[in-house]
């Protein structure tokens, strides 16, 4: 999408066109705080800092809470942001939420393991693929340094079924 914006076209985000007023409002959902999530939203923070792109950013953390997360979402939502970035386990709720925002014209933008229905963009990774390469360097440390053998443990979340890919490839990546 552009954000076209009173006196122009701001930024190229995916196709098409969404009008919004200056500033534009882009709301960000983070489900926890890890250091590489904290980078990313630095380095938009940073971006949005620079005039030419006239955006507020306002960034959430849900402290490993997902009903608190659905809340921070609703509420940006609710006071009408332009654009919702999101990392958060697929539910029906956050589902419904999404078709109500994009309803409203608002753009939603997940960036979690599993896709979301109905948003805007969705950006996930090929998580049995991403698993395995994860795996294949294990086996190859392993095979490097403990002679071949090694008891592993993986562990891995089983409350996204897209998670549960990853976990499996990398199982696969560490047996080739």
């Amino acid at each position: 999408f552009f954000f076209q914006a009173e006196d122009g076209i701001r930024d190229k985000l995916v196709t098409g066109v969404q009008t919004c007023a200056l500033p534009i409002w882009v709301g960000i959902s983070s489900p926890h705080k890890v250091e590489i999530l904290n980078e990313l939203y630095e380095d938009m923070k940073r971006e949005a800092r620079r005039p030419e792109n006239q955006l507020e950013v306002v960034i959430v953390d849900a402290g490993n809470d997902a009903v608190k997360q659905l809340a921070d979402i609703e509420a940006f939502v609710a006071q009408k942001y332009d654009g919702i970035f999101f990392l958060a386990q697929p539910s029906d709720g956050l589902e419904r939420l999404v078709a109500k925002a994009t309803a409203k014209g608002i753009l939603m933008f997940n960036h979690g393991a599993s896709p979301v229905t109905g948003t805007t963009q969705n950006v996930v990774l090929d998580q049995h693929h991403t698993g395995a390469q994860v795996g294949r360097f294990a086996g190859r440390w392993i095979n490097e340094k403990q002679g071949g053998r090694a008891e592993v443990g993986i562990l891995g979340n089983s409350n996204d079924p897209w998670l549960t890919i990853r976990t499996q490839g990398m199982k696969d990546g560490l047996r080739e």
